[in-house]
This record gives structure tokens, C-alpha cells and sequence, in this order.
């Protein structure tokens, strides 16, 4: 149970969740265009970008909550027999 992330996923969370005003990266192969698009832009991520990213944050957290979510269940199904 230690190596549960709580509060790595609540912050990719938080972020996501103020996409309107944050830039949240979870993919390492998302790293050049933000970069390229801040470069063309003068340091400016636009909305489009921003709400992509934050789909990506989103889909990254639940797709992590599923392995925890299928971890705990295995462990729960095993003390019942």
C-alpha cells in the first residue's frame, strides 16, 4: 500500500482541473511541442493546447486509479476464499 501515489495524481488533478490557466504535461513526448508552441508564441500555451493536455492529464490519473482500483480488488478477492 506504500507505493500508492495519492498525492502525485492530486496535483496531475489540480492541474487539470485549471487548464484554463495551467499547462500540465504527463506524456514526456508532449514536451517538444509545448515548448515549440511557447517558442512561436513569446511563452503562451494556447486554450486548444491547455484542454488537450488536461484530457491527457485526466485519461492518465483514471487509467492509474484502474490498476490501483483492480490491485485492492485482487487483494479482496483473495482474503474471501
Amino acid at each position: 500500500m506504500n507505493g500508492i501515489d495519492i498525492g502525485g495524481t492530486a496535483l496531475v488533478r489540480s492541474a487539470a482541473k485549471n487548464f484554463e490557466s495551467v499547462t500540465v504535461v504527463v506524456d514526456s513526448i508532449d514536451y517538444g511541442a509545448v515548448i515549440e508552441e511557447m517558442r512561436i508564441t513569446g511563452g503562451v500555451v494556447s486554450p486548444e493546447t491547455n484542454l488537450r493536455l488536461a484530457v491527457k492529464a485526466f485519461e492518465r490519473t483514471s487509467r492509474y486509479d484502474g490498476i490501483v482500483s483492480d490491485y485492492l480488488r485482487q487483494r479482496a478477492m483473495a482474503r474471501a476464499f
